[in-house]
Parts: structure tokens; sequence; C-alpha cells
């Protein structure tokens, strides 16, 4: 990743990235579960090392091996923590890529992240397979093998192949969590993949409820398409050795109980619940289904509690509604009935048909039906009076579609009035007039219409009439053209029961045939003809058709029929195989029309045009469609051709379907190219021309005139090349070496373009080569000869021997300089100042001349010593003046020998722990007042010195460092708080022994208190107090000084009783110095440096020791406390007036 990509990444972490990092998160937090800490945000969460630690220590197992601050307030304080942690880490054998204490505490998501997968793929994923810490990509492969075999039986054949997209649909999850634990997900094979996030809860859920498995990763990250592969290898490691925490019950359908007022009977527009009980039935999913009389869905909602679910619906029509409840798609007891729904009563809703309501005859049965369904409940009343009075009635009713059928019989002709009520009211129409005539039923009469097809002047035109349980009547048929004149019409019998009817149209144009019995109109009585003139095919003229249309491309045509005597244009076009293609038809008016379609293959096409289902002459007709988008160019456009060489493009067209291939040559002007086409198999063509001048000839291929895609083709053409023109140079061509790499360099750069052949042979073996391009047109050639005597360098240029070719370099024996050896840490490296030295041994390298010489940084050469230490045996001493790169070359007989010349860097060596700080501004200070510490960094080596104050609340203190001499300093800094303030000493980068350093520091007290303890160490304490502890704590004290030999040396004063001997005014003193009134307490220069509760502290991070060294340093320079202090103040006053300036 670059930096630009690493500040993107910081900025605005990708979608990947952001689901990474709540899934890593969330995995953080189970494993710190134990100690009640939670992380809120990874970036964040770690940058004290505080979790860090307890992170490490409870995935290893292991404690901190040293004291962390538990509540760091300053950065080192928690750079330092982060370093303990990832210590904890690579003793336990992580290897850690990358990452370090700054990357943490800055927050670098990427690296935090990756340290955090490398945790997960360790501790987690490595030991379930492996049972310990082992490999983790073979971990990680075993992880993803066990899975994907663990859900291979996935719905509708499917199969994961990847630990993102195929996640999505939350199927595979579920499937997982039903083959860890059968019986806890069985409805995974009836999910739907549509309901992705719906399926993703329920998996994350039944996993949490009855695996104990932790929600680390959100159902709506799951589904999301960008998910990375590490969350979902994070969470399904959490399956691998997961058991089940409830007792599973199998799925039984058939413990499913259905009940509630919902299940008989409904109204419309009322809510209307049942209820649902899964007790016993184990996990699965519950699919209800409603359907209206008319067969519509019906919407639900379904509400769950434990195992009882409610089902809510409102039917909005009338009628019985059907319901079908299945438990992972299988049939439940009870679970198809119908609901019978009612609609509230309305008499206006009353729907009345039927032939019974129109006309009737005497003595036969008719009826008329009553239509309830949306009139809602309520009773029916029917009323019929005829001629001779009321008309006994008999109504049947279907209580599932809600409607009446009412039957009657005439018993006179005449008028008949119907009145019916419903819910008491009479309903809308009432009374019905029906009129009753004798028995003759022309509802029997049939018609049946074939020979009235198409119509046409001039064509005699028939059909029958069945007359079967019409009774006696009369028929009579009229025909009635658009000109309002009857056409002749003959009535035949075909048999007693069947007639036969003839007519002739004279004039085209709308006709209508009406029939009727005994002059009652007759089912389908009244049939309308548009008789047509005939027709003319041969008019029908079909034109712009083309016979090679583009595949892909709208191809049209047009077809004139006003001359033909009908529109009724019918276009089809068909693939090879009979499918029909698309076609659009434009009517123009005036009977002509423009028909559009679009190949989409290179198979032939049947074009079929009919008028009225007729063909027309020309039809159907053939086109071939062309692709030129298929066809191929192929042709080295890369290379550099040359003048007069023949350059050939392979075309092949047998994609393309049928067609003409057109080339077009633009070439330099004066070229005068020929260039031409040739097949070299069927739908394989050649297209050949030979360059006369230089420069780019683009090819442009059309086909059946359209322009090929792949086409143009530049080529480059390039002069000859002039083997004249090419130099070789090189010792490598007159003389070398068995064994020693001879070089010799080839100059084509004037030659012009051509292929360098180079070959080179000894006396009996060639030796492979291969020339090396150092420049434009610039070669470099070695070879390492294997045998003596005479070789041939045979060097060709565009298949020609170059100037000189062939070479015959001699090559002589293998020198002897690499039997010599050399050896000695001064050719490893050095230290400047000091002198460096090796060896050199000529035993089996014969008589010879050794010479020596060292070249050193900034063009210096320091003269080497070389001491005969035995015949065979030199020593070599040079100096290393200054830092930098030396190069040693030794020589025998004027060739170097193995590994020379020698490369070596010399340098300072680096150690911070040598850096020494010491000084009572390291303890403690007095606002207002100059606080001075010294830092010797002479034997750590060269490097950056910084130093960093800050007081508790994290305020910066200006400081002054002074350099007394070369990497010895002064450092001075005036505290501006009664807080404790922290002083960091960073040398090179890296925090010296001790830092940060802890200075307590004191309000400013009205004077300053001198108690006389300049360059001296003092102890005060009481000898009469009743306090155990503080006892205790002068025996251990004084324990302490004594194993650092304190009470030994020149600066020590004897313990000070601060009860005995002493008034009260110089004991508050004592007091008011300190700040505190607590004993033992210790003095070092007159400053108060802690009771023993401190001292253990400073003496565990070695700041006492520091202390110590510093004073007798003072001591010794200060011979009396008189000169120490005076020393001191003019010190002090000098730096605080260098501060006010």
């Amino acid at each position: 990743m670059s930096d630009s990509e690493e500040e993107n990444f910081q900025a605005e972490l990708p979608e990947w990235a952001q689901i990474q990092r709540k899934t890593f998160t969330r995995w953080c937090n189970q494993q710190l579960k134990p100690r009640s800490l939670e992380i809120e945000d990874l970036q964040v969460g770690l940058k004290d090392g505080v979790n860090l630690i307890n992170l490490v220590e409870l995935l290893t197992q292991h404690a901190s091996p040293t004291r962390y601050t538990k509540k760091p307030r300053i950065k080192m304080q928690m750079m330092e923590n982060i370093g303990i942690g990832l210590k904890i880490l690579t003793d336990d054998g992580i290897k850690l890529v990358n990452i370090g204490n700054s990357d943490i505490y800055e927050g670098n998501m990427k690296l935090i992240l990756g340290l955090i997968w490398t945790l997960i793929l360790h501790y987690q994923i490595s030991m379930e397979f492996e049972g310990g810490k082992g490999d983790g990509g073979s971990a990680k492969k075993q992880l993803q093998d066990w899975a994907t075999d663990l859900i291979k039986n996935l719905p509708d054949g499917k199969s994961v192949r990847n630990f993102t997209t195929d996640w999505n649909d939350g199927v595979a999850l579920c499937c997982m969590v039903e083959a860890v634990a059968p019986g806890l997900c069985p409805e995974y094979n009836s999910l739907d993949p549509n309901d992705k996030l719906e399926n993703a809860r329920l998996g994350l859920e039944r996993a949490e409820q009855g695996l104990g498995v932790p929600k680390i990763i959100e159902a709506e990250d799951l589904v999301n398409p960008n998910i990375d592969e590490l969350s979902v290898l994070t969470y399904v490691s959490l399956l691998k050795n997961a058991t089940p925490t409830i007792d599973l019950v199998p799925s039984d359908p058939f413990k499913i109980k259905i009940y509630g007022p919902g299940t008989e009977t409904a109204w419309v527009n009322t809510p209307t619940q049942f209820f649902i009980d899964t007790t016993g039935a184990g996990y699965g999913k519950l699919d209800v289904e409603i359907k209206d009389c008319q067969g519509n869905s019906v919407p639900m909602e379904l509400w769950k509690k434990d195992n009882e679910t409610k089902v809510q619906y409102t039917p909005k029509i009338p009628g019985p509604h059907r319901f079908n409840v299945t438990y992972n798609k299988n049939e439940v007891p009870n679970g198809k009935f119908t609901v019978k729904v009612l609609a509230p009563t309305d008499s206006s809703k009353i729907v009345l048909s039927g032939d019974g309501l129109e006309k009737a005859f005497v003595n036969k049965p008719t009826h008329f039906f009553v239509d309830a369904a949306e009139a809602g409940v309520g009773d029916l009343s029917v009323t019929i009076v005829g001629p001779g009075g009321k008309i006994p009635v008999d109504t049947v009713f279907d209580e599932d579609s809600m409607k009446y059928t009412v039957h009657y019989t005439p018993d006179k002709a005449g008028p008949v009035l119907i009145t019916v009520k419903y819910a008491g009211n009479e309903v809308d129409g009432c009374p019905f007039h029906v009129d009753v005539v004798d028995d003759v039923d022309p509802l029997k009469i049939k018609i049946l219409t074939k020979g009235l097809e198409s119509p046409v002047v001039g064509k005699e035109m028939k059909f029958a009439v069945c007359t079967v349980g019409a009774g006696n009547g009369d028929l009579k048929v009229t025909v009635v053209g658009d000109d309002g004149h009857p056409l002749k019409v003959t009535i035949g019998d075909i048999d007693p029961d069947n007639k036969e009817v003839k007519f002739t149209p004279e004039h085209p144009g709308k006709h209508r045939v009406s029939v009727t019995w005994s002059g009652q109109p007759v089912p389908d009585g009244d049939i309308d003809l548009e008789v047509k003139k005939p027709l003319d095919l041969l008019a029908c003229i079909v034109s712009d058709v083309n016979t090679n249309p583009l595949v892909g491309t709208p191809t049209h045509f047009s077809v004139d029929c006003s001359k033909v005597g009908s529109d009724d244009l019918k276009v089809e076009i068909l693939d090879s195989n009979g499918a029909p293609l698309e076609v659009t038809i434009d009517n123009l008016g005036s009977g002509r029309f423009t028909a559009s379609y679009t190949a989409q293959s290179v198979d032939p096409l049947k074009v079929h045009v009919k008028i009225e289902d007729n063909h027309i002459p020309s039809s159907p007709t053939t086109v071939h469609p062309i692709d030129p988008s298929k066809i191929i160019v192929t042709v080295d456009s890369d290379k550099d051709w040359k003048v007069g060489e023949q350059v050939e493009l392979a075309v092949d067209i047998t994609g393309a379907g049928p067609g003409q291939l057109g080339i077009n040559l633009s070439a330099p002007p004066g070229s005068g190219t020929d260039c031409h086409a040739k097949e070299v198999s069927p739908g394989h063509m050649t297209v050949v021309f030979t360059p006369s001048s230089s420069g780019d000839h683009i090819v442009n291929l059309t086909y059946s005139d359209n322009n090929v895609p792949a086409t143009p083709v530049v080529i480059k053409v390039v002069p000859r090349a002039d083997v004249k023109a090419v130099i070789v140079s090189g010792d490598g061509i007159r003389e070398g070496q068995v064994g020693k790499t001879a070089v010799f360099t080839i100059d084509a750069s004037a030659a012009g373009p051509g292929d360098l052949d180079v070959k080179v042979r000894g006396p009996k073996n060639p030796i492979d080569v291969t020339p090396v391009e150092i420049g434009d047109g610039l070669y470099e050639v070695s070879y390492t000869p294997s045998e003596e005597g005479s070789h041939i360098i045979a060097v060709k240029y565009a298949d020609q021997h170059v100037p000189g070719s062939a070479f015959r370099p001699q090559i002589a024996k293998a020198s002897s300089a690499d039997d010599v050896v050399a050896y000695g840490k001064g050719l490893e490296g050095g230290i400047p100042g000091t002198d460096n030295e090796f060896y050199v041994d000529t035993t089996k390298a014969g008589d010879g001349d050794l010479k020596i010489t060292i070249e050193g940084p900034d063009g210096t050469s320091p003269a080497p010593e070389v001491t005969k230490i035995t015949e065979h045996h030199y020593k070599v001493v040079y100096p290393v003046p200054k830092e930098g790169d030396y190069n040693v070359n030794i020589t025998w007989n004027d060739i170097h020998i193995h590994k020379s010349p020698f490369n070596l860097n010399a340098r300072t060596p680096f150690n911070p722990s040598s850096v020494l700080a010491t000084g009572p501004g390291l303890m403690h200070g007095i606002v207002g007042k100059l606080s001075l510490f010294e830092v010797d960094c002479r034997a750590a080596g060269n490097g950056p010195l910084n130093i960093n104050v800050e007081d508790d609340d994290h305020n910066l203190i200006p400081v002054k460092v002074s350099e007394t001499q070369p990497n010895c300093y002064d450092v001075s800094f005036v505290p501006t708080t009664p807080l404790p303030h922290f002083v960091t000493v960073n040398y090179n980068d890296f925090n010296i022994k001790g830092s940060p350093f802890k200075v307590n520091v004191m309000a400013r007290p009205e004077k300053d208190i001198n108690l006389g303890g300049e360059g001296k160490i003092r102890v005060y304490y009481s000898t009469t107090t009743s306090s155990e502890k503080i006892r205790h704590n002068c025996r251990f004290l004084q324990s302490l000084l004594e194993r650092k030999k304190v009470h030994l040396r020149e600066d020590f004063e004897p313990w000070i009783p601060i009860d005995i001997g002493m008034d009260r005014e110089e004991r508050n003193r004592i007091f008011e110095k300190a700040g505190v009134r607590k004993t033992p307490m210790l003095f070092i220069d007159d400053q108060y440096v802690g009771d023993y509760d401190d001292v253990v502290e400073l003496d565990e991070i070695g700041e006492l020791d520091r202390l110590l060294s510093y004073c007798a340093l003072k001591y010794r320079n200060l011979k009396t406390v008189e000169e120490a202090r005076k020393a001191d103040e003019i010190l002090r006053r000098q730096m605080e007036a260098e501060l006010e300036q």
C-alpha cells in the first residue's frame, strides 16, 4: 500500500475494513469479559496499553513478567505498556511483522486489524484445528475445508465457494447451525434467499440461543456484499467446537395445534385472529398462506411469543377463504381449512341475473340467480305473480358462494311480475317484468358460423342453423350491407333439424347477418362481417431488404400493400431453429409499412411476408446476417518490420457470417505498396503487403462495406540495419582466464534496428551467453571460460556478421589468486577512532605479489601496515579515522582475490542504556525555581537527544538544553504548578533507563530554605516514635543504603535524629523543606528525595543509583560544602537569567 493509499485508509476506512473493525472489536470484548473490561473502538481502545496487556494475558494465560502502569497519564507510560503487551506475545512465539508501539499508540487501523487477526488465527483458529499453536495458514485452510464440507448440502444444489458473498443470503449460516446442532435450525432448506437480513438474524439468534455463540458479527454486516473473509472466518471458527446449551427436540409438525375464532368465521374489513401453538414441535419455519375466494393472497401479521404465534388478517371481500399452514414446508394437522367471510347486510349489494328475469315459456321451468356475496347475512323473499295468479317458487341456497337459485314454471302466457326482498328490503329494480310466451324456445337455436370466414365480393357464403329443441318456429335470416340494401338469401333443409343458409356479397364493406326464430332473437343471432375485395398479392412490393444485416443492429425494410386490396399485413422472421425474432411494424398509412428487426447471430434467417395469412409471391426469402466484430485479425503489431520484408496479417472470418472482405492500406508517401488478400482455408484469409519505405502502415478492413472493429492495425516499418556500424570492444574479445568472467560490449546504436545474435565456443564446448542491453542500442556480454586455449566469438546483427567477427580470444590458465584467503573483523566493519586488523593466508596460492590498498570515505586512503607473521601469513592493520564506507582491495599478482574488494561500514555503536541522567531536577522541584540535571551520552554513541517536560495536567514546560562538551548536556526547566512533573529523556528515538522521571514539585515557599546539605547525603529519623511501621521503614532504609556502601562514603553524614538535640524551629525548617512530616526522610544534595517508599521506588527504576552518583561527583568537584553551595548558586542565577531573557 502506497503512502497516499495508507493515508486514505486511515482517514476513511473502506466498507470491508469498517465491518472487520466492528467484528474484531466484539471478539476482543468477548475475550476481556472475565476481567469486566470493554473496548469501544479498537483505534483508541489499545492506546494506553492496559487493554492490550489484559487481552494478551488472557490469551497466552501468562501474567505480565514486568510491572506496568495501570493508570498511565503520559505518552511514554502508554508506549511502555504497549511494549510490554507486544513482548508477551513475542515471548509466546508470535511473530509480529511491521507493527510497533507507535503504530498502536497512533491508532494505525491497518496494522491494528492485522495484529488482532494474528491473535484470532493463533489463539482461536489454530487451537481449534491443531490442539495448540501451529501454522496459522494451515489452520485457516483447515477451517475453510471444514466449513465447506459441513454445509455441502445447501438447498437447490448450491455450494459455498468463498467466505464473503456466498454467505450474504444467510442460508449458509443457518445450514451450518443445523449441521453443528441438528434440530436447532431445521428450516434452513426452506428459507427464501431473497430474505437475506431475516435469514442472517435467524442463524445468529439460533447460534446464540442454542450454542452460546456470541454475535460478534451483525446480520446487517453479514448480508453486505463488501464483507471481508476474515470477519466471516472469525465467526465461523466459534462454531467449530460449539455444543448445544439447550435440549433440542426433533422437528415434529404433528405436535402443532391451531385454534381461535379466526379459523371458522370472519367479516369483511374486520381484523380477525387465530393462534398456532408449536410446543414440542422443535425449531422450524412456520408458513401461513391465506387465499380469498378469487385466489388472491390476503395480507397478515404474525406475532410470536414463546411457542405461540398469533395470526391476524383482515378480509377485504366476502366468500370462502382458504388457509394453508406448514412447518418446515411440511403439512400440519388441520393445517388446511376454509373460513366463511361474511359482508355486512346491505340489500343494495344484491345482484340478480339469469334468463328467468328476461323471458319465459309456458309450462317450461326457468330460473334466475340472487347473488348475496357482498350483501351480508339476511332472509330472501321472492314473490312471482302471473296472469293466472301467484306462481310457486323453489329457492336453492349455496352457502359457500352466498348465491341463491330461484326456480319457477309459468302456467299461462302473458306478463309476469317478480318481486325480490332481502332482509325485508326490496332489491333495486323490483318489480321485474317478464313476458311469458308459448312453447317456442329460440334459446335452443345454434348457429354454426363455419363458412363465414374471410368474406370476399362474389364469393358464395354459407352457414348452418340447428333447431333441435327449439320447437315449431319460423326461421328468418336477413343480410344487409352498409348501403342499407338487403341481399338475396336462400334457406334450405339439410335434414329436419338443420338448415343451410346461402348468400353472395356484391359490394365490399360491412354486412350484418340477423337470425330470428318465430320473430324472437336467438343466441349469437347478429353476425357482423367485413366483406373485402379480392386480394392482388402480386401488387405487394417489398423493398430495401438488406441480405446481409448486421448482428445487433436494427435492420429495416419497406412493404407497400396499397394496391393489394388489404392492409392486413403480417411479417414473421424465423431463425434456423424455427424460433421467431421480435419484429416491429410501423404503419405509415395508405397501406404502407416499415418492418424492423435485429439479428442476434450470423445464422441465416427466413423472412415471411403475408397478407391476410397469404404468402406474397416472394415470401419466404432468406437473409444472411454478418457480424464484423467476430473477425479476428492477428499480427505482431509490436514488431519492428523492415523495409522489403513481407508483412502478413491473419484474418479469421469463420464467426462473421458470409460477406465480402475489403482492404484499405494507408502507407507513407512514396511507398507504392500493393496490398491484397488470399484465402488460406475456408474462413481464413491472409492480408499480404511488402513495404517499400519506412514509417507507419495502417491497415483498415471492411466486411460487406462495414468497418471491422479489430482494425485499424498499425504496422511499424523501419529501415534495414547497417551492420557495418556495429562496434565490438572490450578485453573479452581478446583474452581471458579460466574461471574468470570476461566482458565485452557491442555498440549497435548507429546501426538501426536489428536482432543481435552472439555465440561463444571454447576448444571443446560451447558457452551460453545472453547479451544485456545497458543503453539505447548498447549491449554488454559476459562469459566465464572453463577451458584454456583459443575461443571463438561470433557476433551477428540482422543475420549478418559484424566487422571483425568471428573474434578469437586467448584464454589463459586460472589465476592462483583464488587460493588466497583473507579473514578477520577488519573486513566486516569498524568503529571510528580505532584501528582495524585482519589476516591474509597465501599458503595455497604459491609464489606471488601481495598488494593491499584501503579506500576510505570522502576519497581518503588510510595507509595499511602489513606485517609478515610467517612465510605465508600476514597481519594487516589500518586506521579508521571517521564514519563511512571503506573498500579493502587485496590483489595477488595484480589479480583480486576472492570477494575483493571487501566493502565495510564503520559507525559508532549506539547503546541507549549507557545514557546517564543525574541531578536534583529529576527528583524534586519548587514552583518558579530553576530545576537542573545533567545528561551524559558519551558512552552511548552518536544520536539526537530529545527532552520533554510536562506537568500532571499535560501542560508542556519549556526546557533549555546546553552541550557542555561533546555528548554531555546541562538541562534546566522551571516548574509552573505544584503538581507532579514528568521528564522524558529520549536518545536516538529510545527512552533511556528510568524515563519518564517523576519529579515532585512543591509550592514555592515564602523563603528559600538552606539546610546546609549541598553535596551530602542525609537521613533524618525519629528515635521516639511508637509506630512499628516507621521503625520497620528505618531498619530497611538503613539496610538498603548499607548494601550500596553509602555509610562508607565521604559525602554521607550519620543518621540525624529529628527529635533529640534539635530545636523545634530547625525541625520545622526540615519539614517545610520536605513538604511532608513523614520519617525517615532522605536528602541528597540538600534536596528532599522522599520517604522509605519513595526511595524503594527510585531504586527499582535505577534512579537512586544515578542520584547517589551525581552527589558523589558534586562532592568531589566541590571540596567543601560552602564551595558547592556557591557554585550551585552562581549556576542557578545564570540559568534563571538566561531563561528570563
